[in-house]
């Protein structure tokens, strides 16, 4: 479900709307953000929007009544952000928000021409090691690149870089899983 047609249709949608405003996308951008921590925040309203049982006019008349809120605390959402939220809370579709939400970063890093890289690492790494490995992957993809990076304890040591598709684990604890399957 998480990359499903559904979802990538909800954030391709999402992103073909914004950009038809100045400074669109980073608004709705601003306004995901804010929601998804205002739904962190209050657990219980994020379980009745996602709630399927939940009845779909209740629930909008709950979001025009939080729209009423927020925009007399200044707290204004765009309107492609309010009828993208309208759209999913009619089409029972709250629960994907996040997963829309993670689709659509990837379809602006898409369109801007920037590929992701991840790398788990046993530690913290400092800044300048992460700057220097940055600079390796800049040069060995020759591509505009983002990092993400990330501590998984279970590494023992080294790390696991993911382009895509690709994977180069170059763990320690890759390694011992290769030794014992050896082994054994």
């Amino acid at each position: 479900m998480r990359d499903s047609g559904v979802v990538k249709n909800y954030a391709r949608a999402l992103l073909e709307a914004s950009l038809l405003e100045e400074g669109g996308l980073a608004k709705v951008q601003s306004d995901l953000d804010f929601l998804l921590k205002a739904w962190k925040e209050i657990k219980n309203t994020y379980i009745l929007f996602a709630n399927s049982y939940a009845d779909v006019k209740a629930k909008l008349r709950l979001w025009h009544g939080a729209v009423q809120i927020m925009s007399e605390h200044d707290l204004l959402l765009s309107d492609i952000t309010l009828g993208f939220m309208e759209i999913l809370i009619s089409n029972q579709r709250v629960k994907l928000f996040g997963f829309i939400k993670e689709r659509l970063r990837k379809l602006v890093l898409e369109k801007d021409g920037i590929t992701e890289v991840c790398v788990d690492t046993a530690c913290e790494l400092p800044p300048e090691e992460k700057a220097a490995i940055v600079t390796d992957l800049k040069g060995m993809l020759n591509a505009k690149i983002q990092v993400l990076f990330s501590v998984d304890h279970e590494n023992i040591a080294g790390m696991i870089i993911g382009v895509g598709d690709m994977v180069a684990d170059m763990s320690l604890r890759n390694r011992l899983n290769r030794l014992r399957n050896f082994v054994l």
